[in-house]
């Protein structure tokens, strides 16, 4: 056993984990309310937190007979994406695992990625004449206006040089990017500057086996660019979380757990897929999410329950 800040606590090696997990009948429900957490401000004196402010009896009615506490995803300091926080809350170390968010978009949308791909995340975006981005999202396009984007750039980019190079339609603005062929390794910067006023950035590799990978995105964001310059406001992919697939443990082969994944942004359906998790698909709200956790609670033995607006809304 090692000592993990990971949660405040400590972080039971996997090898002794796969021999102290047993098969037993009780279950376990994982609600994440995405972005609900918050620190009080301080500016105009000890206002509390969102929070504390809402009304929400029937939290604070759980919370009356619970254990409270703060856990800490990954370090002091760190504030993780949602990938690694995910990691955490699942209990897989996140600084042994790193899963770029490309894996995790492609697998949120059924996706298959061979060991040798390279999956992106894309945001369509809007830049002007000099490539400085006005909007990361290009004004959240909607999900229709996205698969016609993506259905040009299939017909107009199939290959950059000897790979081969897929467009898929996710919601809103966002999109995945699947390269295919040899020597494509995942060690590569995004080009998003991750700010408005900014250049879009040519990716740039950490080592000497990502060059090619580097390359590639490099002559892809140019062509895409080019291709889209008549498609104002989404005339630009931003690629991020460039990587290969990760090699994981599923969550039965760790916690000899049946889990099951109720949850409707690809993103954490991705993830969930990644550590063997079932995932319901299409569901659209939090109502369908309450009638999927109805109809398969008999049937599964932990239930990782998303909800997403309290993040929209935050």
């Amino acid at each position: 056993m090692k000592y993990s800040k990971n949660l405040g606590g400590y972080m039971i090696k996997e090898s002794l984990m796969k021999k102290l997990s047993i098969d037993n009948d009780n279950k376990i429900l994982l609600v994440v309310m995405d972005g609900v957490g918050d620190i009080r401000w301080t500016e105009e004196g000890d206002r509390p937190t969102p929070l504390e402010e809402a009304d929400k009896p029937n939290i604070d009615s759980i919370a009356m007979y619970a254990i409270l506490g703060e856990g800490i995803p990954v370090d002091y300091g760190i504030t993780p994406g949602s990938g690694p926080a995910h990691l955490s809350l699942f209990g897989y170390d996140p600084l042994k695992y790193d899963i770029g968010r490309g894996i995790l978009e492609a697998a949120g949308i059924g996706l298959k990625v061979n060991k040798t791909d390279i999956a992106i995340r894309g945001n369509f975006a809007t830049i002007d004449d000099k490539r400085i981005v006005t909007d990361r999202r290009a004004g959240r396009i909607s999900t229709e206006k996205n698969r016609e984007l993506v259905k040009i750039l299939n017909n107009k980019i199939e290959k950059i040089e000897d790979i081969s190079v897929e467009f898929y339609a996710g919601k809103e603005h966002r999109c995945v990017v699947l390269l295919k062929g040899e020597g494509l390794k995942d060690n590569v910067t995004d080009t998003d500057p991750q700010a408005i006023g900014k250049r879009i950035l040519d990716p740039i590799p950490k080592d000497a086996s990502s060059k090619k990978t580097a390359d590639i995105c490099k002559k892809l964001s140019d062509k895409i660019i080019e291709v889209l310059k008549e498609y104002h406001p989404a005339n630009a992919i931003l690629l991020r979380g460039i990587s290969n697939p990760p090699d994981l443990p599923s969550m039965n082969e760790l916690f000899k757990l049946k889990p099951i994944c109720i949850a409707t942004y690809p993103m954490y359906k991705g993830l969930s897929h990644l550590v063997g998790m079932e995932v319901i698909q299409n569901l659209t709200n939090f109502e369908e999410q309450v009638e999927a956790l109805k109809a398969n609670y008999n049937d599964y033995n932990f239930f990782y329950f998303h909800v997403k607006k309290t993040d929209s809304y935050g």
